[in-house]
C-alpha cells in the first residue's frame, strides 16, 4: 500500500524544485483550488487525476512507490 502523505510530498517537492511552480499556478492549470492540491500534497486528498497530472510533467512514478 502507498503512502498517502509520501505521494503528496514527493509531488509538492517536484512541483516546486523541478516546476518551478506555485500551488496557485498548478492548482489553476489542473482546474483544481490551490487547497485541494495543499490537501493532496499534505496526503489529506487522495486523487488519482493529480497525481496523473504529476506523472504527465515528468514525475518519475518509482519515487512514489
Amino acid at each position: 500500500m502507498c503512502d498517502l502523505v509520501k505521494i503528496g510530498s514527493v509531488c509538492k517537492h517536484y512541483r516546486i524544485y523541478n516546476l518551478k511552480m506555485s500551488q496557485k499556478e498548478a492548482a489553476s492549470i489542473m482546474g483544481y483550488s490551490s487547497t485541494h492540491i495543499s490537501n493532496f500534497e499534505r496526503g489529506k486528498v487522495n486523487n488519482i487525476l493529480i497525481l496523473l497530472w504529476y506523472i504527465s510533467k515528468g514525475l518519475d512514478i518509482k519515487k512514489v512507490i
